[in-house]
C-alpha cells in the first residue's frame, strides 16, 4: 500500500462535493474495517491513512460504502 496514492483520494473527495451529483463512494479499502483492527507497522501506518480518508468522507456527509 503506498499513501500516496491513498491521498490522492482526497482528490476524490473534494471533485465529489464540488460535482453534487454523485450517489455514493466506495473508498479504497479492499475488505478491512480500520476503525476496529489493531495493526502493527508497516500496515498501521497505511491504514492511518485510510481511516484519515473516511473521516473526511463523513465530515463532507458524502454517501459511502466501506
Amino acid at each position: 500500500c503506498i499513501p500516496y496514492k491513498l491521498m490522492d483520494q482526497f482528490n476524490i473527495i473534494k471533485a465529489i462535493k464540488e460535482v453534487g451529483t454523485i450517489k455514493s463512494f466506495l473508498p479504497s479499502e479492499f475488505g478491512n474495517d480500520f476503525d476496529r483492527v489493531h495493526a502493527v507497522e508497516p500496515a498501521n501506518t497505511a491504514w492511518g491513512y485510510k481511516v484519515k480518508v473516511r473521516r473526511a468522507i463523513e465530515a463532507e456527509g458524502i454517501p459511502y460504502t466501506y
